[in-house]
């Protein structure tokens, strides 16, 4: 299982929304435990007020939920973005646009005995959609997260798998960052939708700022992606949440249809080499054939070619592999 979640989700006392999601799979690569858990205040409205653990504010693909994610996997160079925490947020949104900022710590998995301070992130992430119809859309939006680590001997660790995380190989890793006083990350934002075809791309940029004991370094990754439902159906948009929203097939298998066919390619990439850190640099081809069977069941399958792999000094360096992913997936 490469998830098996459940979650409970409702409305108290008409306020107030609340949300606890659990991750059953338990595997090498992946540990059970709490993935959401929060409650939300509507009552300042339009604002929302988020309380829990949640993802922060940062980013497109990360923020897009896995039941509809169209890859197997984000893309490696997701290991720059900041995932969850727990904290507090405020977030708006109006009729073509959304705005959200929060201040968070470290998620609720953490071996906090050992750790020390994981210290804290402020976030924030803004969207605008100048062209929103119901067949055309035009996103841009931009992210910053400033991470502080008020322990001096906290480490930080930028370890990276070839967008297949059944496997436990890390193609990139930098090892140990210590004495990182903190480090900021800024991303920005380009999507669009044109009836069945949808274009998406993001950069990244993460600076760590190690004071007076080592030189300071600067991580990168971006990728761009396209998708065309060949079936004809649209990828519906989350203005609230800046976010592509799950297919729903004209006509689901079973009542008639044969689903939604979709065909999709990326390519992502992520440097993790810089002054005395050689984590490698990653480049990677992913090849997609998406199956909507219904609005909960799809079929996925990808090929994945990594195209550049540069870590001097490592047994992976200039490797070239290729993985064939394939996945039932059913959200309900």
């Amino acid at each position: 299982f490469r998830r098996a979640r459940l979650y409970l989700r409702g409305t108290l006392a008409r306020d107030f929304d609340y949300m606890f999601e659990y991750e059953f799979a338990d595997s090498a690569t992946r540990n059970r435990g709490i993935t959401d858990a929060y409650l939300r205040y509507k009552g300042f409205a339009p604002a929302l007020l988020t309380v829990g653990n949640f993802k922060m504010p940062f980013g497109m693909e990360q923020l897009t939920s896995d039941n509809t994610t169209i890859f197997l996997e984000r893309g490696v160079n997701d290991i720059l973005t900041p995932g969850r925490g727990i904290g507090a947020e405020l977030r708006s949104a109006g009729a073509n646009w959304s705005l959200a900022g929060g201040m968070l710590g470290e998620k609720p998995d953490g071996d906090v005995d050992k750790e020390g301070d994981a210290g804290w992130n402020l976030a924030a992430r803004g969207t605008y959609a100048p062209i929103l119809t119901s067949d055309a859309v035009l996103h841009v939006g931009a992210s910053a997260c400033h991470h502080t680590a008020e322990d001096s001997t906290n480490a930080l660790r930028f370890p990276s798998k070839p967008e297949s995380n059944l496997t436990g190989v890390y193609l990139l890793d930098t090892g140990v960052v210590s004495n990182t006083d903190h480090f900021t990350s800024a991303n920005a934002e380009l999507a669009s939708l044109w009836g069945p075809v949808s274009f998406q791309a993001e950069y990244m940029h993460t600076a760590l700022d190690r004071g007076d004991t080592a030189k300071d370094v600067t991580f990168y990754g971006w990728y761009a992606q396209a998708a065309w439902l060949m079936t004809g159906e649209h990828r519906p948009y989350k203005v609230s949440e800046g976010v592509f929203d799950r297919v729903i097939p004209h006509a689901s298998v079973g009542l008639g249809g044969i689903g939604a066919w979709e065909l999709a390619a990326r390519v992502s990439e992520v440097n993790l080499n810089d002054g005395d850190i050689v984590g490698g640099k990653e480049r990677n081809l992913t090849l997609a054939l998406n199956g909507y069977l219904t609005s909960n069941i799809r079929l996925m399958l990808n090929y994945i070619r990594v195209l550049e792999l540069d870590r001097p000094g490592n047994a992976a360096d200039q490797d070239e592999p290729s993985i064939i992913g394939v996945r039932l997936h059913v959200g309900f």
